[in-house]
């Protein structure tokens, strides 16, 4: 009956977690049922590890019981708010070596509103121009209701019809010639 779903980002922070400090939290498991009420990423988790021993912490609750426990751990936890002050000294005191935990306290903090989001266009500031070339022409996009009436318009044009043509030259290009061009081009841009 477990509604959470666990992203991968979540995952991987919790990966990066268990990796940093181990499992320090324990599973809750109901021993009426022998469900598990919560700890499910935490078990995958250790599953693809192949850790084979897991903290586990027994409760005995009725089955009605265990479907209200589901229904309010984690949403009752998401309730809680936080103390910017306390939030902003510990983030300052954390450091991981693994990255995906570095990019979960990056996210706090910015979720938080106590570090500022890369601001993109300050951070373009400096770089060189950029200036594409077009040596692609001019594209048209062209839908056939049936395969007969593309091969009608490919005699129209002189193509050799084909059902794995997705694009074409018109007038015909030889395309060896035009890959060529394209290599003398970048070299010489270099």
């Amino acid at each position: 009956m477990n509604f959470r779903i666990h992203p991968d980002a979540q995952q991987q922070a919790l990966s990066g977690a268990i990796d940093d400090i181990g499992f320090a939290r324990s599973i809750l498991v109901n021993k009426t049922t022998g469900n598990v009420i919560d700890g499910h990423a935490r078990i995958a988790l250790a599953l693809r590890s192949g850790v084979e021993e897991l903290p586990v912490e027994y409760v005995d609750l009725t089955e009605d019981e265990e479907r209200k426990a589901l229904l309010f751990i984690d949403p009752i936890a998401a309730m809680a708010a936080s103390d910017k002050q306390k939030l902003d000294d510990l983030l300052q005191s954390v450091q991981s070596d693994d990255e995906r935990v570095q990019q979960m306290i990056e996210n706090l903090g910015i979720r938080e509103g106590l570090i500022p989001p890369v601001d993109f266009d300050a951070e373009w500031q400096g770089m060189p121009e950029f200036e594409q070339e077009d040596n692609n022409g001019i594209f048209l996009n062209i839908r056939f209701i049936n395969n007969e009436d593309r091969k009608k318009f490919f005699e129209t044009i002189g193509y050799a019809f084909s059902e794995n043509t997705k694009s074409i030259w018109y007038p015909e290009r030889d395309m060896q010639q035009t890959a060529r061009h394209k290599i003398q081009w970048e070299q010489e841009d270099d």
